[in-house]
């Protein structure tokens, strides 16, 4: 339990807990177990302070000096820990989902089973930090240093690694999924203690750019390395992509899933057999977070479907999240232009849709299906949603393409303007 007297002091303010720690240098603050969430800690001296089982989710610990500090088992969810100093701090099972570790110095720590999702490590000092067994899934790891870290074990699923250095690290059992690592520094020096699991996912984002080294020693068998240039077009990059449509719209939809797969674009299709099972949405939500893009299928079958609203909101928050376009809608006939549902209009005025209504002929299907692939092998950033002013769209513009770099910005000012009115 939390000394008291220490609550007391830290409950005062930064400046005076400080203060009472250069004046008392010898004394070893106790806070386990202390209740500090959303608590203002930036800059404090916490060093060599027993913090474990302490709750400080959303706690601002902005540059603060954390270092030999016991966190064992602490919770840290969506803290700001930016520039904080966590060199040689026991974090054993901490949760720190989505926390802010960017420019953290987390040089010796212990960070075996911590939940690291989701976090943002970028360009982070990581070096000789004991990550194993760690949940790093979706975390930013970008630019970030972990030469001599111990990987056994950990999860770095859709984890970022752009930049990453990796030189020496330890890996055993390690889960590689769903990652880009053409552009990682060290693979070819990492130390295997055993097999991992390298996932065709992750072979496909690094357009077959690994090492072979790299896939020898992590336990892919040779026969499989020969044969991945086989399988990966290293000249060019689709998104992987999830198709959504109305049941009256099979066939098409069918048709564009075996075109898309002949091109080498990785896609899914959600069958009306699993619409009518996953009530809930649970499942295809589920289902399209796995993938790059979302290809929206309209028509006047599916503008007046729930299950169509819920799939377009569930990707427009999917790219405010990401900051990347995600939502790729395509029309089959004039349903969309006419509609009056007000989430299909704000689509509508927002985005270009690839005109597939003259599928069955095979010029005007040629046609829009290469616009799809374009869109589909750009990777397009939308993060300043703020840097850019609503378009308006007369009815007759509907389907005028907007300029391609704006595209998706203007729903997502739409979505959050509504949100702000409710927050």
């Amino acid at each position: 339990m939390a000394n008291l007297k220490h609550m007391d002091i830290i409950k005062r303010g930064i400046d005076s807990w400080n203060t009472w720690r250069i004046n008392n240098s010898h004394i070893q603050p106790s806070l386990s177990d202390a209740g500090l969430h959303m608590a203002y800690l930036n800059k404090a001296n916490l060093s060599r302070a027993d913090l474990s089982d302490a709750g400080l989710r959303l706690a601002d610990l902005v540059e603060a000096n954390l270092k030999g500090a016991d966190l064992n088992w602490a919770n840290l969810s969506d803290a700001n820990l930016h520039g904080a100093n966590l060199r040689e701090t026991n974090l054993n099972g901490a949760n720190m989902t989505g926390s802010n570790l960017r420019g953290t110095r987390l040089n010796s720590s212990n960070l075996s089973q911590a939940n690291i999702s989701r976090a943002d490590i970028s360009s982070s000092e990581l070096n000789r930090a004991n990550l194993y067994d760690a949940d790093l899934s979706g975390a930013d790891l970008s630019n970030s240093i972990l030469r001599e870290a111990n990987l056994i074990g950990a999860n770095l699923t859709g984890a970022n690694l752009e930049g990453a250095d990796f030189t020496n690290a330890v890996i055993g059992g390690t889960i590689i999924g769903n990652v880009d690592l053409s552009n990682v520094k060290g693979l070819e020096s990492l130390v295997h203690l055993g097999p991992s699991t390298i996932g065709i996912d992750t072979i496909y984002k690094s357009r077959g750019k690994v090492p072979v080294l790299f896939l020898r020693n992590a336990g892919v068998p040779r026969h499989l390395i020969d044969y991945i240039k086989l399988f990966v077009d290293q000249n060019k990059k689709y998104s992987s992509c999830f198709i959504s449509y109305s049941g009256k719209n099979e066939e098409f939809a069918h048709k564009l899933y075996e075109d898309l797969q002949a091109h080498g674009v990785r896609c899914w299709l959600a069958t009306e057999k699993l619409k009518r099972r996953d009530r809930n949405n649970a499942i295809v939500d589920a289902a399209v977070n796995l993938h790059d893009k979302l290809i929206m299928i309209f028509s006047e079958d599916s503008i007046d479907s729930d299950w169509a609203e819920n799939k377009c909101n569930h990707a427009i928050e999917k790219e405010m999240r990401c900051g990347k376009s995600v939502l790729v809608p395509i029309s089959l006939d004039n349903g969309v232009k006419f509609t009056e549902q007000p989430w299909a209009i704000k689509i509508r005025r927002s985005r270009y849709m690839a005109d597939f209504s003259m599928w069955q002929d095979n010029d005007s299907y040629q046609e829009a299906f290469s616009y799809l692939l374009e869109e589909l092998s750009a990777e397009e950033k939308i993060s300043g949603f703020d840097e850019f002013q609503q378009e308006e769209f007369n009815d007759e513009d509907d389907f005028s393409p907007p300029a391609k770099e704006v595209n998706g910005r203007n729903m997502a000012q739409e979505f959050r303007a509504e949100r702000r009115q409710f927050c």
